[in-house]
């Protein structure tokens, strides 16, 4: 991507919403795409890439007021294959209905792929099978190469997803053709799909320790309209909080000179001039500490004067994003979900579900109701803590959302809108280098899963709730696995069996010679488009557009060989990892566990045919469940689970 800026001109361009994907554009060039505005501020660009030639999208923050950031291109370079490319893909996603989230990942990665070959000489990758598989060789030996050096950030996962992407263009743009002759011959790049390493105990007890501290004192301090210097107690330090953006206060964290010198952050009282004087007299003049320390005087009555200034505000949001990041802990919600939870008056007057011992509360989210246990009585206690400081923020103004943004305009200017999916790790961002060391990272739910026995611990629940939120019982909190329960046992047997006869009566494993039908990703299909279950109430209901209830479905047929085997092995690894990232894992369970067991008897099935068989299976088997390589839907699917969070 050679940026010329002799010949780089700014197109007028056409903004459209992911609703619009499937009308017709004369010229998609011209196109920009405005996506929710918890995925993406500004519109993207993504007709720029029909040239060979464009510049980068232009910095700053696009806030509605503005132009939207239009990339800069050279009209000379419009590759026509581009338009079609990218009329294509607009097809592509619009039919399959994919959300905003998925489309912004895609044409993202789109531009990381097209630059390296627009830089490298390859931006005929569309012209021809033959120079697509010149494109697809090369940019998979920059992969392995980069790889190799230890060039950049770039890790295997990544470099098998933008390898995969690049497949997944072709296959777009070449839809009538077979994109095997492109493909043939170059590996994979492989990589170990373990779970995410978990975060250390000690990280995920300090960052509940400091979110406990600062919600719970800011919004003390808050409703009690308490004056400034706020008093702060945290984990192994004691500190003042004056109202002074950037310079709040000194902790064991912030940089030595991060301190405004006419405040003292051990007394909290402002210094007079003879003591500014006697810490810098080096370094500044009697006027110029008498100046200071009259400043501090002011800010420290218009703060406390202003019982809704910006001081409060500020720390109205910090606490805020602490009950956030406490909520996000407990709960194991994702961040796609979280940002949709809406608000119920009756959240107020909820009492418990269960029993006395714990708290749950079902939440509503795109009109879906779903429970959440909040770690006993005192996580109960602490979101209604929470309820009140909402209150506080919205000061008599109504607002859908349960967790929102106060917007700021120079100032914060008290109007709500949603969250943003990046604003659930803003508030690790906030207190580092201030609360916390700068090097802390942000807990992931899945990762932080783990460890939730230490997040209840210190919210100071009893090890029941531990048990209930856990899902498990108290006799497994107490060892890493419990014993199975006679009963539990029948019942995995009856389950287990009843699936085996499920799979024997309904499902016939054919080979490709018995049967003509339509490939499927889960395998064939004679009635494609028509699905009707083979079972009174199956587990997951058969949807074409889903794929994960064919085997429940009458027109599914298995074909015994590798394609199909490699297909139904990609559907159990994807399964297997949504019920291992569940946060719902009696639903996870329901919806996979007996679709686990049908594809292991199917695969069973076609393992007992022969000899040849056994064998082919079983390298089917190592190429998917130990090297990870699906096929190229599941790969996507799981992709984009992984990419969105979208779990179970």
């Amino acid at each position: 991507m050679t940026v010329c800026k002799g010949n780089m001109v700014v197109r007028q361009t056409n903004t459209i919403t992911s609703g619009e994907l499937l009308s017709t554009f004369l010229h998609p060039e011209n196109i920009m795409i405005q996506f929710e505005r918890k995925v993406r501020t500004g519109a993207l660009d993504v007709g720029s890439l029909a040239f060979a030639v464009r510049g980068k999208a232009p910095k700053g923050k696009f806030n509605g007021k503005h132009q939207p950031p239009v990339v800069s291109v050279d009209k000379n370079t419009l590759i026509p294959e581009r338009r079609i490319f990218l009329s294509k893909c607009f097809e592509h996603h619009g039919l399959a209905a994919s959300s905003d989230g998925t489309i912004n990942w895609f044409f993202i990665s789109v531009r990381q792929v097209l630059d390296w070959c627009d830089e490298n000489g390859k931006s005929s990758l569309f012209s021809s099978t033959r120079e697509a598989r010149v494109a697809y060789k090369a940019y998979v030996g920059h992969l392995k190469e980069s790889l190799k050096l230890n060039i950049g950030k770039r890790t295997p996962r990544t470099a098998n997803s933008l390898q995969r992407l690049m497949m997944v263009m072709f296959e777009i743009y070449f839809d009538d053709i077979d994109c095997s002759v492109i493909f043939q011959g170059v590996s994979v790049i492989r990589f170990n799909r373990t779970t995410v390493d978990s975060p250390e105990e000690q990280d995920v007890r300090f960052l509940t320790r400091v979110a406990l501290c600062l919600s719970k004192q800011f919004t003390e301090y808050l409703l009690g309209n308490s004056s400034f210097p706020l008093k702060l107690n945290m984990p192994g330090y004691t500190s003042y909080y004056f109202p002074k953006t950037g310079l709040e206060c000194q902790t064991p964290y912030t940089h030595p000179n991060a301190q405004y010198y006419a405040f003292d952050y051990v007394t909290g009282k402002v210094r007079t001039v003879e003591e500014c004087l006697a810490l810098h007299k080096l370094k500044y003049n009697y006027n110029h500490c008498a100046s200071s320390v009259e400043q501090a005087i002011k800010s420290l009555e218009d703060a406390n004067n202003n019982p809704r200034g910006e001081a409060r505000y500020r720390v109205a949001t910090i606490a805020a994003q602490a009950y956030l990041q406490l909520f996000l802990l407990v709960t194991g919600i994702n961040a796609s979900e979280l940002v949709e939870l809406e608000y119920d008056k009756a959240y107020k007057q909820e009492k418990d579900l269960f029993k006395n011992d714990f708290r749950g509360i079902k939440f509503r989210a795109n009109g879906r109701e779903t429970a959440y246990f909040l770690g006993g009585k005192y996580g109960y206690r602490i979101f209604k803590e929470y309820l009140k400081l909402r209150d506080w923020l919205l000061d008599g103004l109504d607002c859908k959302w349960l967790f929102f943004n106060i917007t700021r305009e120079g100032v914060y200017t008290g109007k709500t809108q949603q969250l943003a999916l990046e604003d659930p790790r803003r508030f690790v961002r906030r207190i580092r280098g201030k609360f916390a060391p700068a090097t802390i990272k942000n807990i992931a739910t899945q990762k932080a899963r783990k460890f939730k026995d230490s997040i209840m611990y210190e919210l100071r629940t009893n090890p029941l709730t531990n048990a209930k939120v856990m899902n498990h019982s108290p006799a497994t909190n107490r060892s890493d696995y419990a014993a199975t329960t006679l009963n539990k046992q029948q019942e995995e047997f009856s389950n287990y069996w009843a699936a085996a006869r499920a799979a024997l009566k309904l499902i016939k494993v054919k080979s490709e010679v018995e049967i003509k039908d339509e490939s499927v990703p889960s395998g064939h299909c004679d009635d494609h488009g028509n699905p009707n279950a083979s079972e009174p109430t199956p587990p997951i209901e058969p949807n074409c557009n889903t794929q994960f209830g064919c085997l429940y479905c009458e027109h599914y047929s298995c074909h015994a060989d590798r394609e199909d085997v490699h297909k139904l092995y990609s559907l159990l690894y994807v399964a297997t990892e949504l019920r291992k990232f569940a946060t719902n894992m009696e639903h996870a369970d329901h919806l996979f566990k007996e679709l686990s067991i049908r594809i292991r008897l199917i695969i069973d099935g076609i393992k007992g045919r022969s000899e040849k068989h056994a064998e082919m299976v079983e390298i089917v088997r190592h190429k998917v469940m130990s090297l990870g390589e699906l096929t190229t839907y599941w790969e996507r699917r799981l992709q984009r689970y992984e990419k969105l969070g979208v779990l179970v």
